[in-house]
């Protein structure tokens, strides 16, 4: 099935299930229905991701998977904050403020979560998320760590690379790309 991101009208209206991804970076194109995914901040079972399928029609969610963001053992205080989904849709990272990792996980066709890794995000207090347009860079900014990491994607595999040293920036908080 062709895995497609884009912003598309039907009889000259924006389709809800693009704008959706569009607009929110959460719902798989691909998905019999649109999915968002949602982070939740806490603790014990509730934190971590949420999947919910949405009905366009009615604009309801309705749960479908809630998928940790932590390791088992981790007893401290963490927040999962931002998300972001590779152009492909294939895989999706989230940041942990606390714990200082990423979570990787791979994205199904029916729009379910498999977790493939955590790990650490190259500083302290992971704060936002920026995958490139052509899906091979993802750069993290580290708030209190005061810089940005930029981390190979492996379109494969999904898993994530530190490439090169951190770049140091004060209260790095919000990356965005802009092309010329």
């Amino acid at each position: 099935m062709k895995r497609e991101v884009g912003k598309t009208t039907i009889n000259g209206r924006l389709d809800l299930k693009r704008f959706i991804l569009l607009a929110w970076l959460a719902v798989p194109a691909f998905a019999a229905e649109p999915v968002v995914f949602v982070s939740a901040f806490g603790s014990g079972e509730k934190a971590g991701i949420h999947a919910f399928g949405f009905d366009t029609k009615n604009g309801t969610l309705k749960e479908r998977q809630t998928i940790a963001t932590l390791p088992k053992d981790f007893t401290g205080k963490s927040h999962t904050a931002d998300l972001k989904i590779t152009p492909d849709g294939k895989h999706l990272y989230g940041t942990n403020r606390g714990h200082d990792s990423l979570a990787a996980y791979r994205i199904a066709e029916d729009g379910t979560l498999t977790l493939l890794a955590i790990q650490p995000s190259g500083g302290k207090g992971p704060q936002n998320l920026l995958i490139t347009p052509d899906g091979r860079w993802l750069l993290c900014a580290n708030m209190p760590g005061n810089n940005v990491v930029v981390f190979q994607i492996d379109a494969a595999s999904g898993s994530i690379t530190p490439n090169g040293e951190p770049v140091e920036v004060p209260m790095a908080s919000c990356i965005r790309w802009m092309e010329k």
